[in-house]
């Protein structure tokens, strides 16, 4: 009985914290107050924090999306948290023992300024897959994985009518431990902060296709979804007249380590540069193949491409020399890809191990090398090659387009598209969408149970953003689109989806109708693609000062140091750092605030210090 009082008491101190450090959240600039970091899960926390008992670390949150059939709402939230916390001098962790968790979510409506709260009980928190709620229990015959790593945790919001709309925003997570320590503390609690909405912006980034005219090859770009720090991932390095050349249709693999894209080349169009020959003179001559590069590897590019697959054993076209294959999607372990095979008259799925290089049509055509056997069912239902198959982040199902004619017409102007799964090995295959529409470029949410897609079937003029459940019910349009939209992606955390329009690659929270320009019309972009959190490879930056309220006039002196970082940029005008840990003098006439930006390949890490001028 004891027990659960304490245990009840300290649910309500750590209720108490949660609301305070949420709430404070919201005034992160004010003196006095405490902020609730952004970024990798740091805090900082009231006066005497240290005394309450350690820290959670909180990384990788997605949502899962709920339909009441004209809104959508967000039921729940699957993260990653670990513990961190750590007591005495030296610093030695802290170890949960016997307890449980709480989650608190911190969010403003669409409609309104004024903060509200979820509260999660524990009872509604399960591991992965779990049946059961978790609780902590650590003994010495049973170590609890919290405490040496990350564990994926699953929270429920428990009743429909608290469930969260579509369109929150400045969203927080407050991770609540109450239950005891391996260490003595005075009170045990432990808490972590995660700040979905810049981490995402920082944490990601958008790869998409870049061309600095129309005919000419694309290249691979990426930059961060709010448009900053444009790189290259690809440098084309075959001939510049080559139209029909480039490198297309990037697609990041689950862990972020790798990332596959189609790469078409010709080695002689001819004359009039209209036409490219797949065999000419006994030789290859044309080709689409796909490339895998490791964007972690310290080497440039072309030196990071770890390997290129090409199919060139297909008996059907042993008269081409090879099988061109196109727009990849990784499976969810990464070991696989889904490819698109054009071929004449068929057109395959075709799914591929990345490390032996073995293939498979999916589904196959019995027989289809003999002239004599009947494939009419793949000639009527061709897999639309130009719309990138998409595999479910949590099975071994691939939603793909289907190009649907008329069985007694090849009218090639009045086709029509449908959405259909289809798993790996060729069975189950169920047809989601069926309106003599154009229904395609299906792509996954995160939790793998929605499906967004581009569509008319509501008859007008333009492709809008649709999303249906993974039954193919529940279909709600996201956005209207004017002029066509194309080519979705999600964000990790599910509640942003990137898209193509009129030459630009834009962003969008789910259950608003505000995009944002990731990449704007100044040259030509397609097919975006979201990666993952690549929290394990964002660069590290601190920023300190020696004194933080001065006189007016006097030099002060900023101090910083970063890791993994190769851009470091701080604002006030002092713009971009060519030293990656160093000092610079400054003389503040007013009270500043200095923002340093660290940079890589993987994303953004910032930090800050404010400086009070007094008054004369």
């Amino acid at each position: 009985m004891h027990k659960r009082i304490l245990f009840m008491l300290l649910l309500v101190i750590a209720h108490h914290f949660a609301t305070s450090a949420l709430n404070a959240s919201a005034n992160q600039c004010s003196q006095g107050t405490y902020r609730i970091s952004t970024l990798r899960g740091d805090a900082q926390y009231p006066p005497g924090w240290e005394h309450f008992g350690g820290a959670l670390l909180i990384r990788k949150p997605f949502v899962r999306w709920y339909s009441d059939g004209s809104s959508f709402f967000i039921k729940g939230i699957d993260f990653e948290a670990r513990n961190n916390s750590q007591i005495g001098e030296p610093r030695v962790a802290n170890d949960l023992t016997e307890g449980a968790l709480r989650l608190v979510i911190r969010y403003l409506p669409p409609d309104s300024d004024k903060p509200a709260l979820r509260f999660i009980p524990h009872t509604h928190i399960f591991e992965k897959n779990a049946s059961v709620p978790y609780s902590i229990h650590h003994s010495a015959d049973n170590e609890e994985p919290i405490n040496s790593g990350y564990i994926h945790l699953t929270a429920d919001i428990p009743n429909v009518t608290d469930y969260i709309p579509a369109g929150a925003r400045e969203m927080v997570l407050m991770l609540i431990y109450a239950g005891a320590f391996a260490q003595e503390t005075p009170i045990s609690i432990a808490l972590g902060s995660f700040s979905i909405d810049p981490a995402v912006e920082n944490h990601t980034r958008l790869a998409f296709v870049r061309q600095t005219q129309r005919y000419v090859p694309g290249d691979i770009a990426s930059v961060l979804p709010d448009g900053d720090d444009e790189r290259d991932m690809t440098r084309w390095l075959g001939e510049d007249g080559d139209i029909f050349g480039g490198h297309w249709s990037p697609d990041w693999s689950p862990d972020g380590t790798r990332l596959a894209y189609n790469r078409t080349a010709c080695s002689e169009p001819d004359a009039n540069q209209a036409w490219c020959t797949t065999v000419k003179d006994g030789a290859i001559n044309y080709f689409s193949e796909i490339v895998v590069l490791e964007p972690t590897s310290p080497n440039l590019y072309p030196d990071n491409i770890l390997n290129t697959y090409r199919i060139e054993d297909e008996p059907y076209f042993v008269m081409h020399g090879y099988m061109p294959i196109q727009v990849p999607s990784f499976s969810p372990m990464g070991d696989r890809i889904a490819v698109t095979a054009q071929g004449e008259p068929y057109e395959f799925l075709v799914t591929m191990n990345l490390d032996t290089g073995s293939w498979q049509i999916t589904p196959d055509c019995p027989g289809r090398g003999d002239i004599n056997t009947d494939c009419s069912h793949l000639m009527y239902n061709s897999i639309l090659t130009n719309s990138p198959p998409s595999w479910n982040p949590r099975n071994d199902t691939i939603a793909v387009t289907l190009r649907l004619r008329a069985v007694d017409s090849w009218d090639d102007d009045s086709p029509y598209a449908e959405i259909v799964l289809i798993q790996s090995d060729g069975t189950l295959f169920t047809q989601l969408t069926d309106d003599n529409f154009l229904d395609h470029h299906p792509v996954w949410t995160p939790d793998g149970e929605w499906i967004a897609f581009v569509s008319n079937r509501d008859g007008g003029e333009s492709m809008d953003l649709w999303m249906m459940d993974r039954n193919g019910e529940q279909v709600q349009k996201l956005y209207e689109c004017s002029p066509d939209c194309n080519m979705p992606s999600f964000s990790p955390d599910g509640r942003r989806i990137a898209f193509l329009q009129a030459g630009s690659i834009k962003t969008m929270l789910l259950g608003t109708n505000q995009t944002t320009t990731a990449f704007p019309n100044a040259m030509l972009a397609e097919s975006p693609s979201w990666s993952p959190y690549l929290d394990e490879f964002v660069p590290q930056v601190s920023l300190s000062v020696d004194k933080i309220q001065v006189e007016p006039g006097e030099t002060i002196t900023l101090s910083w140091a970063s890791n993994n970082a190769d851009k470091l940029v701080i604002d006030n005008g002092m713009g971009e750092q060519f030293d990656l840990s160093g000092t610079l003098l400054v003389q503040p006439i007013e009270d500043s605030t200095y923002t340093i930006s660290a940079y890589n390949w993987a994303g953004r890490a910032t930090a800050s210090v404010m400086i009070t001028v007094k008054d004369p």
